[in-house]
């Protein structure tokens, strides 16, 4: 049986606890269906409690898409604000599992944890807050790219114009117009 006579003794416990692993990648889809199961919760927990326990070799939870890495700056912005608007609202504790015992089993082990619900929840939506700014920094610094290229240099020629002078110029044209 894939999942032993243990939760300790299940493969999604036996790779995450391997020396060699240094993360968790949760790949989601447009739903955020993982998000939503208890056995990708089960995951998330034993995700925060290494990252607890090794902060600093295990780099903790890593959402990615189709796309590619959240995280890394370069998913779309549209993305990564949908799915953080979406997260906003999951509820850990709301997760389901084909299996009753599987859910009651993985809830205890989460109430067990000092935090609890609360901390799942936090963790989670930190995870998905450092996307959100990794987007945010790329989007700053791409637009701040496009602004010095359309820069002509012209800087002296803005800077000259008085701004008293523009809005009666402007209320002038307006009222020969008319």
């Amino acid at each position: 049986e894939e999942l032993g006579s243990h939760w300790t003794e299940s493969s999604f416990y036996l790779a995450l606890r391997s020396e060699t692993c240094v993360g968790t990648l949760m790949v989601l889809d447009d739903k955020l269906q993982p998000l939503t199961r208890s056995w990708c919760m089960f995951e998330v927990l034993q995700t925060l409690i290494l990252h607890d326990e090794r902060p600093d070799d295990f780099t903790g939870l890593v959402f990615a898409t189709r796309s590619g890495v959240l995280r890394s700056g370069n998913a779309p912005m549209e993305t990564v604000m949908s799915f953080a608007a979406r997260l906003a609202d999951i509820r850990m504790e709301d997760a389901a599992a084909s299996s009753q015992a599987d859910k009651n089993m993985i809830d205890t082990a989460v109430r067990e944890r000092s935090g609890g619900f609360e901390q799942m929840n936090h963790f989670v939506r930190a995870s998905m807050q450092q996307a959100v700014v990794a987007a945010k920094d790329q989007l700053e610094e791409n637009l701040a790219g496009l602004i010095e290229r359309l820069d002509d240099g012209d800087e002296k020629h803005l800077d000259a114009i008085d701004d008293e002078q523009f809005c009666i110029s402007a209320s002038e044209a307006a009222a020969s117009a008319s």
